[in-house]
């Protein structure tokens, strides 16, 4: 590639470098004029850990969740109970026992911590499939609801504030779509 010399007194490559500044100049003015569709774009933004804390689907949702929680942990506790008692006879009854009956018994107290294992794991599987169902319903519902919102108030765009950078107030509809949320769930 030959470069044109800039030093020599030829008028082509001022020309050129002239030209090449005025194509820039006009495209940068181009450039910095507002797009008329952006001007337009009306746009909101949603808090969803408030929507879900502060709404009564949410609020409801997680008072099931925490009710089947707490029953599960009832459950293992009284299991446990169950099995340190157990532990505490074979520890009292020791001195008396004969070799077999030590081993029957530690046999029964190990079958009672595989069940009390299984238990666990099982209770486990139910929670996770109880939240998945309970937070299922309620995403279902929220995600209507923010399509019906944005539908019937003219917005262009509701993104989760959790993927803004920044955001005013002006474009935080989360307490609007709480009270909406109140509204429709009975």
């Amino acid at each position: 590639m030959i470069l044109p010399d800039f030093h020599s007194h030829s008028r082509t490559p001022r020309r050129t470098v002239a030209a090449a500044l005025a194509a820039a100049a006009m495209t940068l003015g181009a450039l910095a004029q507002p797009a008329p569709a952006a001007a337009e774009l009306k746009v909101g933004v949603v808090i969803t850990q408030r929507l879900l804390a502060e709404s009564k689907v949410g609020g409801q949702a997680a008072e099931k969740l925490q009710g089947k929680k707490k029953e599960a942990q009832e459950r293992l506790d009284a299991k446990a109970n169950e099995i340190a008692d157990m532990q505490q006879d074979l520890a009292k009854r020791a001195m008396v026992l004969s070799e077999s009956e030590k081993l029957k018994a530690r046999d029964q107290f190990e079958q009672q911590q595989r069940d009390a294992q299984r238990m666990k794991e099982d209770l486990e599987r139910d929670l996770q499939k109880s939240e998945e169902e309970i937070l299922g319903g309620v995403n279902r519902f929220l995600s209507e609801l923010v399509i019906n919102f944005g539908k019937e108030n003219g917005y262009d765009l509701i993104v989760d504030a959790s993927v803004a950078v920044y955001f005013s107030d002006e474009v935080d509809v989360t307490d609007k779509l709480i009270a909406a949320a109140n509204a429709k769930y009975k």
